[in-house]
């Protein structure tokens, strides 16, 4: 029962694992992206061919890209826009239906009174 270390493809915090999940999905406990557990035995030899590589010029090198983690973001953005256009709207709405708030006029334009009037 040996554990290891993965790098989350989502927040890139160091996620200690069980060798018994290799090959299977697992929650990172910082920022709950599911991801799939690699085989530590395969990573390893991957690790040692990219020691390899790195012997020569690092300017040559192209640059690895970071997999994954821009669908919390993306959602985030999409509801927050979904949320900014009700606001819009509802405040056009708002302002749109007419009523001024001057209370309830008659005909000959005198505010009309609830109730028995003033002195009545």
């Amino acid at each position: 029962m040996a554990s290891f270390r993965q790098e989350c493809p989502s927040c890139g915090d160091l996620v200690l694992l069980d060798s018994k999940l290799a090959g299977k999905k697992t929650d990172c406990p910082k920022c709950k992206f599911r991801f799939t557990v690699l085989d530590p035995k395969a990573q390893d030899e991957d690790e040692d061919e990219d020691l390899d590589e790195e012997d020569g010029d690092e300017e040559d090198a192209p640059r690895k890209k970071k997999q994954g983690g821009n669908t919390p973001l993306i959602a985030g953005i999409a509801v927050g826009a979904v949320a900014l256009l009700a606001l819009i709207g509802g405040g056009i709405y708002f302002l749109m239906s007419g009523d001024s708030g001057g209370g309830n006029k008659t005909a000959a334009g005198s505010t009309a009174t609830w109730g028995r009037g003033w002195g009545a």
